[in-house]
């Protein structure tokens, strides 16, 4: 490159850059006034307060030891200081000061007697600082068996090893490469610590290279701890590789105040797994005699400690973004950084950052030593929501919401369960019985969530998909639950209190069968992310909707095939293992319940937490329980403005009911609203493993397991029914109805694929349909079912129009109607009507009517429906009036965003 063409490539870059740092700072001017200002640190030229110090000594201390835990400023202060004891003659200790490489100082305490004899020893320190100010703190240095940072060490190391192995994105920990590759790195990492073939530079390709180097630096030193490399214990790859870590430091360091990646835990992840081999040997070093051995070891040191504090590195410039799953991930290099700190008084983070009391993320967060900042940390790490105002946090119904730009989403596996419990339950129990012990109330939060919202949605050792995905494996969740139950329960202090301590320990026991069985029977509404389970002891059922709040899961296979998870998804388990081994051969076009073109092209981002495509464009949605039965509708739309982000080509009115063995499913006004591919649009029943004969209404003989392939329409204008692996499907046609069935073999590993669906064709303009499906049935009770049906003797679809859904089960004397606009109707003789949309719900019940009205709007504005039946009721908001014969009930729900979509159930005495 020539002189000239290097000016303006030097005026290009400072151009860029000061435009960048324009837009930077009008950034952070509206952050700014989202979240007010920074609080402003305390004076530096203060001690930190003894209520905030600990210092312990060994009982086996010999003369010469140092204590744990130094003596530190407050506030992160860099002064200048000099520190010494006051009325020392007696105490068996000295003080010297040390200033680290980044000019921090510490006091370190010095044991010179002949024996550790007290319990408790008090000395009084006194800082001078080099402007001539003073302070003076006492503190208690306490005689232990063993140092509670040795125990932190065993168990990083422990926690270290435990997440490598689960083979998460934690892996970046421990980057074991093939001899022959950490030759090929250590070949490209130069002197300088710099990798030939990386740049870095502070924009996006820059941080990648970061990233890059940092995985090869990780590689590298755990060939320089392998025995079985041919680098192990090469001392000129030991001078590189700390080159390359303090090269690291300096432009992660630059990241954090320039530019930055959401995931900085792409890098400090690699550092922190460094940290944990090299730092017996830096600590040897920090001691040598040498001391330009002993600074480089120090400069070491602290840039390790710089670049595993990520919780203050992501854009450090903005304040940083801590309150959401992302800190468990960060929680990793955190957990690393405290163990190697190796000072209990020293905080989790170097940078003078601080927080205000009013911060919604961490209120009143003043980091001052690593096990306090720990410990709060876990105790603010969980953030409650009542608003949906794209905020990840724990939702009223027990969702875990983690990207929530586009519509909240229950991210049951990927986020949620770790942020719920793979380092805080295990903190929890290494805190334990300590000053440092949490407090009860994370106990009860982790109770609840394991009891009220996972015990849910997980069967028989399968998590439901709408909620955890397709790719879980059995022994996944019910070695997953066990553990966190039992592991809850051993981390309590001995004046812990969990308030459901016993339902913990009763589940705990349902658990421990293997596979373990749970009996649970319920209807739980998920109304923040527009979700409904079902459960027997037989069976789990769920329904997921999408509205303008919600949407389905963040990313799929591939990051593509969840798309049409959220647009009215209904599984069903018998085993729990249905859908798992169909990973390779899913259609993603015909998920249960779904209703969609059967496009031949690549299905896009939809889930994905940037695109805009993800969530519905109507907000009617809303699920209706009584915590027995219940049902939900939605009007089910994906009609964004951008058409670009519109590749479903469908609306329509869908319902689920769910009753004791029957689930019912409703549609209408199924149409066409984009060209798309001009392909067949289907109604899913079922697409899961094909494991037993067929039998067809109709046909004499079974179609046979794995047979041949086999793709077959019906034409039906009566009950079509049809059974497979106890499951019994049945179709009710108002119109004659093409029922597709569709199977493939089983190939190697990959299960056979049974596939039943209704088949709008390819322009429907208000088309129609009802399905009923039994979840755990044999053939003979599928057949008699629907006998049952045909002499209207089991469940009755009184209405299914574009005004309303209305279905009454006459053996449960059940009524389930979803009003889609003020109206009333008359069902099993009771007249019902609304003054709003509505989901209704009434059981007579011998001499009491239970009743349960949801919004499905979710109206924060208008927070009352008015109910009105034509028969004598009462109890709390019932009024009757003689004149008309009418009970009017006003069902109120509350004004905040989070919970107006919650059902409201009552129950009235029959007068």
């Amino acid at each position: 490159m020539n002189f000239k063409s290097l000016i303006i490539l030097t005026f290009s870059l400072c151009l860029s850059t000061s435009l960048w740092a324009k837009k930077k700072d009008k950034e952070n001017k509206v952050r700014t006034a989202e979240i007010g200002e920074i609080h402003s640190a305390g004076s530096p030229y203060k001690l930190l307060p003894s209520t905030k110090s600990y210092f312990e000594i060994k009982a086996s201390n010999e003369t010469g030891s140092e204590a744990m835990g130094r003596v530190n400023l407050a506030n992160n202060s860099r002064e200048s200081v000099k520190f010494s004891l006051v009325d020392d003659e007696e105490l068996p200790f000295q003080i010297r000061t040390i200033r680290n490489s980044i000019g921090k100082s510490f006091g370190v305490l010095t044991f010179t007697g002949e024996k550790v004899a007290k319990a408790v020893y008090k000395v009084k320190v006194a800082a001078v600082f080099e402007n001539g100010a003073k302070d003076f703190q006492t503190y208690e240095i306490h005689r232990v068996d063993e140092y509670l940072a040795d125990k932190f060490m065993d168990f990083a190391q422990h926690e270290f090893t435990k997440i490598v192995k689960s083979g998460t994105v934690a892996r970046r920990l421990s980057m074991k490469v093939k001899d022959s590759v950490a030759r090929e790195y250590f070949s490209k990492l130069n002197k300088e610590g710099f990798f030939t073939d990386l740049k870095f530079m502070i924009n996006r390709s820059g941080w990648d290279a970061l990233c890059e180097g940092g995985g090869r630096l990780n590689s590298l030193v755990l060939a320089y701890y392998d025995p079985q490399s041919s680098l192990f214990k090469n001392q000129e790859l030991k001078t590189r590789f700390y080159q390359g870590i303090l090269v690291n430091s300096k432009f992660n360091h630059q990241f954090k105040a320039r530019w930055s990646d959401t995931h900085t835990w792409r890098n400090s992840d690699h550092l922190a797994g460094i940290a944990l081999r090299v730092i017996a040997d830096l600590r040897q070093e920090m001691k040598s005699s040498e001391k330009k051995d002993a600074d480089k070891a120090m400069k070491v040191y602290d840039a390790l400690l710089d670049v595993c504090d990520n919780l203050w590195a992501e854009r450090m410039h903005e304040r940083p973004a801590i309150g959401n799953a992302n800190r468990n991930h960060r929680m990793r290099s955190l957990f690393i950084r405290a163990a190697i700190t190796y000072d209990y008084n020293r905080a989790l983070t170097d940078q003078d950052v601080w927080f205000d009391k009013a911060d919604p993320r961490i209120p009143g967060f003043y980091p001052d030593g690593i096990f306090s900042d720990l410990k709060e940390l876990l105790e603010t790490g969980y953030v409650f929501m009542d608003k949906y105002n794209k905020r990840n946090g724990i939702f009223p119904d027990g969702t875990i919401c983690h990207h929530p730009a586009v519509g909240i989403q229950f991210t049951a596996d990927a986020y949620g369960w770790e942020w719920l419990v793979e380092h805080s339950v295990p903190l929890a129990n290494f805190l334990k019985n300590t000053r440092y012990k949490t407090n009860d109330k994370v106990y009860d939060i982790i109770a609840d969530k394991l009891l009220d919202t996972y015990r849910s949605v997980i069967f028989n050792g399968y998590i439901d998909m709408s909620v955890g995905g397709i790719i879980q494996s059995r022994e996944k969740w019910a070695e997953r639950m066990p553990q966190a139950v039992v592991s809850l329960i051993e981390a309590r202090s001995d004046d812990t209190k969990i308030k459901r301590l016993d339902e913990l320990k009763a589940f705990s026991k349902i658990l421990k069968g293997s596979p373990f069985y749970d009996p649970l029977s319920l209807n739980q509404p998920f109304w923040n992310i527009d979700y409904l389970v079902h459960r027997r002891p037989t069976y789990f059922a769920s329904a997921k909707m999408i509205s303008t709040r919600s949407r389905g899961l963040e990313r799929g296979i591939d990051r593509k095939s969840y798309y049409y998870l959220g647009d009215g998804a209904l599984f069903i388990r018998n085993a729990g293992s249905e859908y798992n081994s169909l990973t390779k051969v899913f259609n993603w076009h015909a998920i249960p319940g779904t209703t969609a073109e059967q496009r031949g092209v690549e299905i896009p981002l939809a889930a994905d937490s940037p695109f805009k495509g993800a969530n519905g464009t109507n907000s009617y949605a809303g699920v209706s329980s009584n915590g027995q039965y219940g049902f939900s509708a939605f009007k089910y739309e994906r009609n964004h403005a951008d058409s670009k982000v519109c590749y479903a080509t469908v609306n329509a009115n869908k319902a689920y009911f769910f009753f004791e063995n029957e689930i019912l499913a409703l549609g209408n006004n199924v149409r066409r609203v984009y060209e798309g591919q001009g392909k067949d649009i289907w109604t899913t029943l079922n697409q899961v493993e094909w494991e037993t004969d067929i039998y067809v209404s109709g046909i004499d003989n079974a179609l046979k397991l794995n047979s041949r392939d086999i793709e077959k329409t019906f034409k039906a204008n009566q009950p079509f029914w049809l059974h497979q692996k106890n499951v019994g499907y049945i179709v009710i046609p108002a119109k004659t109805t093409n029922v597709l069935l569709k199977t493939q073999k089983k190939q190697g590993k990959a299960s056979g694929v049974f596939t039943l669906a209704i088949n709008h064709g390819k322009n429907p303009q208000g088309d129609d349909y009802k399905y009923i499906i039994l979840p755990n049935c044999s053939r003979d009770q599928l057949q008699t079912f629907v006998t049952e049906l045909q002499n209207g003797d089991h469940i009755a679809v009184v209405e299914n129009s574009f005004s309303r859904f209305a279905v009454h089960h006459k053996k449960l004397k059940l009524s389930q109607i979803a009003f889609f606009e003020p109206g009333e109707l008359t069902v099993n003789g009771m007249e019902i009507s609304v003054d709003r949309p509505a989901l209704v719900m009434l059981q007579d019940l011998g001499e009491t009517y239970r009743i349960t009205v949801t919004d499905p709007l979710h109206s924060i504005e208008n927070t009352s429906i008015q109910l009105s039946l034509n028969k004598k009721l009462s109890g709390e908001g019932a009024a009757y009036d003689d004149s008309t014969g009418l009970t009017k009930i006003s069902f109120t729900h509350s004004s905040v965003e989070a919970l107006a979509g919650k059902p409201q159930t009552q129950v009235f005495h029959i007068d």
